[in-house]
């Protein structure tokens, strides 16, 4: 708070020196000028009561709020896009854990089929031992001569 008023003194300072050397360089025309600013105290050599620090904007700013207002079918219509959004998020969030669930159902049928292919394989593997084990051992019978060559 001190550097604030210490600032605010400097400043204060600085204005009125300025306005002294402006004084003393200006003719009589610039003076005619200046007592519109300060009035006759100016020309007296009294300096006014600085009561708070001159606006330094250019001409024309002020420091009212002219932002555009928006039409309310603006505000309807943002409106309607965020209850469609939350719609589409809502469907999409259900749309892929029916995605999920139907990977899972996909992976189960796949390890089904193979698992079933892998037994329908080892089943006839060892039914194909045992067929040949059994040809193997049946005696030889001699059939009858065929053509010759």
């Amino acid at each position: 708070r001190m550097r604030s008023q210490a600032g605010a003194a400097a400043a204060a300072l600085v204005l009125i020196v300025c306005l002294a050397v402006l004084r003393r360089s200006q003719g009589p025309a610039e003076l005619v000028q200046m007592e519109g600013l300060w009035g006759e105290a100016f020309q007296s050599g009294v300096m006014p009561p600085i009561t708070e620090m001159p606006s330094m904007a250019p001409g024309g700013i002020s420091s009212e709020d002219k932002s555009p207002t928006m039409p309310s079918s603006f505000y309807k219509e943002e409106d309607k896009m965020d209850r469609l959004y939350l719609k589409m998020k809502h469907t999409i969030r259900r749309a892929d854990k029916r995605q999920k669930k139907m990977q899972a159902r996909f992976n189960a049928l796949g390890e089904f089929i193979s698992d079933s292919v892998s037994e329908i394989g080892t089943d006839v593997s060892k039914l194909n031992k045992g067929d040949t084990l059994l040809i193997s051992q049946a005696p030889a019978i001699p059939g009858p001569p065929g053509p010759p060559g």
